[in-house]
């Protein structure tokens, strides 16, 4: 029994002289490798400008984890080096990356650092964390940064990186995110991104990327942001999309795509923001699209598209934003699509939509700007519009639509453009247009307007242009326009208006044109005229009397 004691004291003590070895090996590592990075960091400092060793005056004698941007780990070895916004001025050609094999964080975002990246930076086996944004770095992404299997996080976005992707990235299987976007990338995306099974975020936008998507981006199905936009990229979008399960963010605008908006878009239940303008995609929207019901923002603008569009597009209760404008569509827009009452921005138009205002839009408060000109719409619109608190924009010019102007526009007391040219609006100008104070443009020119101008609307005192020409108007210019001091635009001609014209015309200091030909106005043109500084010196009056 007593020898057995003593085997197992033997045995505790060989542990304990064990790790005490391995205690002092660890030290004696720590200490020369705190002595490498020591040396590494004071030689990078004394290779930046001026300027920079200010910022870092801190950097001094031989204990770094008290320096600024430091932080250390547990055994007193340089862990994180964090410079960002702290105007560091100089390349990282001097800064020997192998004589900090422990650090896990670089960031060093938003100083004036430029130059190539060094391949050394591979060396750094325990980063996980790369952030070099926002600087004036150049040259090729080097291939070693593919040794970085513990990446998460590299964000090289805002500098003027240029060559290709390296194919090396998809090696790196821990990365969650890849933020390369605003550089000068060429080639194509690399397939092998497609193997980074672990990403949640893609931006690749604002590069000079061509080639089309590589379908194998299909397997990324934890990919929650796809930024694509503002390349060159060309071909149709990959079927395979749907394999991205957790999109919510799908933004592939201004490239060159063509072909269809494929039905497996639908899929994509997650995605809130589906922007695919600037493009030349072709053919309808695919009905699968009313699947997307967490969809908020829906923009298609000037792309090749026609056809119908779905009804399950009422389906959509969550948007805020469809645009849809400088397409091919045709037939009725939807009628039901602010069924969840969020719709702020509906854009449609230079399309060929037919028959009247959706019926939905009456009761939708929430909206902010609404264009739908130059298309074919047609319908009463007498009791189409309702009230609409937030409503800046409303343009309707160049359609068919006909009736009278509801009076409770002017309760849309925030409107700052309200352009309905160009079509077949009858009867008055309500006089409580003259309570939208906020309006800037107020253009109903072509239309068949009676009756006389307001004289409340000289109560829009930031109104710019004020276009009323083309109408049936009769009677006097209110003298009460004159009070439209930020005036610079004033066309009423080919109406009816009789009687003289204002001596407080001539106060509009700002006027750029002035057209009151088509009339039936006094010949004489007050002497006040002479006033308007602006409209001579562009000579832009077109001041016709009569006929």
């Amino acid at each position: 029994m007593a020898s057995e004691k003593q085997q197992l004291s033997m045995l505790s003590l060989a542990c304990v002289l064990l790790m005490l070895v391995q205690e002092m090996r660890c030290l004696a590592s720590t200490r020369s490798s705190s002595k490498m990075e020591v040396e590494a960091l004071l030689k990078w400092k004394s290779k930046l400008d001026n300027k920079s060793h200010s910022t870092l005056s801190s950097w001094n004698g031989s204990s770094p984890c008290s320096w600024r941007g430091i932080i250390c780990d547990s055994f007193g070895s340089v862990a994180s080096l964090n410079l960002s916004h702290s105007a560091i001025d100089g390349t990282l050609q001097h800064l020997n990356f192998s004589h900090l094999p422990n650090l896990v964080v670089l960031e060093l975002a938003n100083n004036s650092l430029f130059g190539n990246i060094p391949p050394g930076i591979g060396d750094l086996s325990k980063l996980t964390y790369i952030n070099c944004s926002q600087n004036n770095f150049s040259g090729n992404i080097p291939t070693q940064l593919g040794s970085l299997r513990s990446l998460q996080i590299l964000a090289l976005e805002d500098n003027n990186f240029t060559g290709p992707i390296p194919s090396s990235i998809g090696n790196m299987s821990s990365l969650w995110k890849l933020d390369l976007p605003r550089n000068h990338f060429v080639g194509s995306i690399p397939k092998e991104i497609g193997m980074l099974g672990s990403l949640n975020f893609l931006d690749l936008s604002s590069n000079n990327l061509i080639g089309s998507i590589p379908k194998i981006l299909g397997n990324l199905s934890t990919l929650q942001y796809l930024f694509l936009y503002g390349n060159q990229l060309s071909g149709a979008i990959p079927l395979e999309i749907e394999g991205m399960r957790s999109l919510i963010k799908l933004q592939l605008l201004g490239n060159n795509l063509t072909g269809p908006i494929p039905s497996s878009t639908g899929n994509l239940t997650n995605l809130s923001d589906l922007r695919l303008f600037e493009n030349m995609l072709s053919g309808p929207i695919p009905s699968s699209i009313g699947k997307l019901i967490n969809l908020k923002n829906l923009s298609l603008f000037q792309n090749e598209m026609s056809g119908f569009l779905p009804t399950e597009m009422n389906n959509l209760t969550f948007l805020s934003l469809l645009d849809l404008s400088s397409n091919n569509f045709v037939g009725k827009l939807p009628q039901d699509i602010c069924g969840g009452r969020v719709l702020q921005n509906f854009v449609a138009f230079n399309n060929h939509f037919t028959g009247p205002i959706p019926r939905g839009l009456k009761n939708c408060t929430s909206l902010y700007r609404v264009r739908l000109q130059n298309n074919l719409l047609k319908g009463d619109i007498t009791n189409a519009l309702g009230v609409y608190p937030s409503l800046n924009y409303l343009e309707l010019s160049n359609n068919e639509l006909y009736g009278e102007l509801p009076p409770t526009l002017g309760q849309c007391r925030n409107l700052t453009s309200f352009v309905m040219s160009n079509n077949k609006i009858s009867g008055a100008i309500p006089s409580q247009l003259g309570n939208m104070t906020r309006l800037q443009r107020l253009n109903l020119s072509s239309n068949d307007i009676i009756g006389e101008i307001p004289k409340d609307l000289g109560k829009l005192k930031l109104l710019q242009e004020f276009s009323l020409d083309c109408n049936l108007l009769v009677g006097h210019i209110p003298q009460e326009l004159g009070a439209l001091s930020s005036l610079q635009i004033l066309n009423i001609a080919k109406n009816n208006l009789s009687g003289s014209i204002p001596t407080q015309l001539g106060e509009y200091s700002n006027l750029l044109f002035l057209n009151l030909s088509g009339n039936n106005l006094e010949k004489s043109i007050p002497i006040e005229i002479g006033n308007l500084q602006s409209l001579q010196q562009l000579c832009y009056l077109f001041l016709v009397l009569g006929e």
